[in-house]
């Protein structure tokens, strides 16, 4: 074979080689999928099309923050008008959507959200590049899917859920539990009565096992009163890192403090000379007349304590996504508290 040859053989195999189709997967747990879901993979859509366009979701149900299966999640997602819902055992290797496409022609790109993508690593430990790769910086020299996946970032959709803050699955979850017809089409954008039952039922059981878990408070006998946050950490950086934590194993995020966004001031967290400030509307306890242990605030007696606690609680409780379904004889503070 003469150079000139060569030459030809060279360029045909790099015409064959060539990208000739991107396929876009939006990968996720979609408990369930909301408005701001669906915008994203419109947007994805609009930039690679429709038809190569897909969403990789597991039949993983793990409580309390995927309590939905496969089929139950692409009910949902086919409301929104979405079709391509395949089913992946790992979303960031989908085999069954990649396998219908040739491996040297195709290249995959997955959407991921700003606070994620910070979490990938272009470059792996030996300085060579990483799996996954920016799409923005590739896309003039795009490599099969078996040798690079690339990232695009998706956009920030902002949307409230009534009473619950910025859209979220941990919002969704707790409006959908207890959501009406109105709320629950304000929510999601559209209305079927079976998914609103299916919904309600799934994410208000896991609310109530939480619930029931979390409840039983026993066997503290004589030892420390949880009387806040500020009896057990002294501080309100350390609460609110150990809260978070908390709430990551859970498979909930915080959305919104109740408490007051001013520092707590450091002190000591042992009795006697701790806690200080009050968590509550009744007398708490005042050490030689003065504001101190737990009281800080006006001491209210009887009823008008006992309501103004309901009020607040209550409020409380629906700020979490929670309601009250029994006070447990909270009532008898009235009678306890009159003189």
């Amino acid at each position: 074979m003469n150079l000139g040859e060569q030459i030809i053989q060279d360029l045909i195999l790099e015409a064959e080689s060539q990208i000739k189709t991107i396929v876009a997967i939006y990968p996720g747990r979609f408990q369930p999928m909301g408005k701001h879901h669906a915008k994203v993979y419109d947007w994805l859509a609009g930039q690679f099309g429709k038809a190569n366009t897909y969403i990789a979701t597991s039949d993983k149900v793990a409580l309390p923050k995927s309590p939905l299966n496969f089929r139950e999640k692409v009910q949902v997602i086919r409301k929104h008008g979405i079709q391509n819902v395949v089913q992946e055992r790992n979303v960031y290797a989908p085999e069954n959507i990649l396998k219908k496409y040739n491996p040297e022609t195709t290249a995959v790109v997955f959407v991921y959200g700003k606070k994620d993508v910070g979490r990938l690593n272009y470059t792996k430990k030996d300085g060579t590049p990483g799996y996954f790769q920016d799409y923005e910086k590739s896309k003039g020299n795009l490599k099969g899917y078996e040798t690079h996946g690339y990232v695009v970032i998706a956009p920030h959709i902002e949307l409230k859920v009534p009473g619950f803050g910025e859209m979220s699955g941990t919002t969704l979850r707790a409006a959908l539990a207890t959501a009406d017809q109105k709320t629950f089409k304000d929510i999601m954008g559209w209305y079927d009565p079976k998914i609103h039952n299916l919904l309600k039922t799934k994410f208000s059981q896991v609310i109530e096992s939480f619930l029931a878990e979390g409840s039983n408070v026993t066997g503290l006998g004589k030892a420390v009163v949880d009387d806040g946050p500020r009896y057990y950490y002294g501080n309100q950086a350390t609460y609110r890192k150990k809260t978070a934590e908390m709430a990551k194993r859970l498979g909930y995020e915080v959305i919104n403090y109740i408490v007051k966004d001013s520092p707590i001031e450091i002190h000591n967290t042992m009795h006697p000379a701790g806690p200080p400030l009050t968590v509550s509307y009744f007398p708490t306890g005042v050490k030689g007349g003065e504001f101190a242990g737990t009281d800080y605030i006006k001491d209210f007696k009887g009823r008008p304590g006992y309501s103004k606690w309901v009020k607040y609680i209550s409020k409380v409780a629906q700020q979490v996504g929670y309601k009250f379904l029994n006070f447990l004889g909270a009532d008898a503070s009235i009678d306890s508290s009159k003189k």
